[in-house]
């Protein structure tokens, strides 16, 4: 039993129903809320060491987003952000890529979704190190996985599926 060296809460926080949460190279927090009150979502990110009733240097929020029910997020090296939007159960699913230092009501630079991708109920999301996208479908026991820079109804460059890979409703990705 260890307790935290720091906590984000509170009223200024803007956090709700926070689900994924990732950090940069120089500390600072990713967290995506999957409620923002509007029922798409946002991406709050906090300073480096950020602890208590703080709020939030940056917001991704707002219908210009296509943030949907956001779940896990990943960063490239360019701090790019890529997140995993599970579209609330809804049989769809997507994927929307954020210029670094992306703030407020802004479009993706990338969206990765509609029937040739493969993704429904898209929950996880991680980069391999040449930035192929990989993503956890959790309404269809699949990690889809997409080649670096893939944007709009684009095909899986690899599935993995099946009753021998024991997926069983994947919800998070880690790529070492």
């Amino acid at each position: 039993s260890v307790s935290p060296i720091g906590e984000i809460q509170g009223s200024q926080t803007g956090l709700d129903y926070p689900f994924g949460v990732a950090l940069d190279k120089s500390g600072n927090i990713y967290v995506t809320n999957t409620d923002d009150g509007t029922g798409n979502g946002s991406v709050a990110v906090y300073a480096a060491g950020s602890t208590g009733n703080v709020a939030p240097i940056r917001t991704i929020a707002g219908t210009h987003t296509e943030l949907a029910g956001p779940q896990q997020l990943a960063l490239d090296s360019s701090l790019n952000i890529y997140v995993a939007n599970s579209a609330y159960d809804s049989g769809k699913g997507s994927l929307t890529v954020y210029a670094a230092g992306a703030n407020g009501n802004v479009a993706p630079i990338a969206t990765i979704e509609g029937s040739r991708t493969k993704l429904d109920g898209s929950d996880g999301i991680a980069l391999d190190g040449s930035n192929n996208i990989y993503a956890a479908n959790g309404d269809n026991n699949s990690i889809t996985i997409y080649a670096a820079g893939s944007n709009g109804n684009v095909a899986p460059i690899n599935t993995i599926s099946g009753a021998k890979t024991n997926l069983d409703d994947p919800r998070g990705i880690v790529i070492h």
